[in-house]
């Protein structure tokens, strides 16, 4: 016949021991290891999308460039601006900057032909190479459109 239980105390005189209501170190460290491991795994994942999303804004911002000084130009006879002041705020309300790096990078990259008749703008932003674009790209030439297209 088994002893009584009284107090977590065996009635004769054994302890009795009762379960504990916590983790154990060796559950607290394998979690804290998977958790490690999954970061490990997908911080360099994240870090290509965000590259991604800027590279996409940044083409969003030349198309919408683009069709302002295109839009310019349709009023003007063809002739496009001799810079990209002229087309705020009727055509565009500002002059968008890179994400990539949070300035007007565009201004400084966009070229007109001597005739008036032909324009490039691509971005001068030096971060554009962390996902895969070489010097002034990406850029919009009006005659090819977006370069380097998807």
């Amino acid at each position: 016949m088994g002893a009584l239980r009284t107090n977590g105390r065996l009635a004769k005189g054994k302890l009795y021991r009762r379960p504990s209501r916590g983790f154990t170190l060796l559950e607290l460290l394998t979690v804290l290891f998977i958790i490690a491991t999954l970061a490990a795994i997908m911080v360099p994942n994240v870090r290509r999308a965000l590259w991604k999303t800027q590279a996409v804004s940044c083409k969003a911002n030349l198309k919408n460039l683009a069709t302002a000084v295109t839009l310019y130009g349709n009023d003007y006879d063809q002739n496009y601006p001799a810079t990209l002041s002229k087309v705020t705020p009727t055509y565009i309300k500002i002059i968008p900057s890179c994400n990539a790096t949070s300035t007007d990078t565009y201004t400084a990259g966009y070229e007109i032909s001597d005739d008036f008749r032909a324009f490039t703008i691509s971005c001068k932003g030096t971060n554009h190479a962390s996902y895969g674009y070489g010097a002034d790209e990406p850029y919009y030439n009006n005659s090819i459109g977006i370069m380097p297209s998807e």
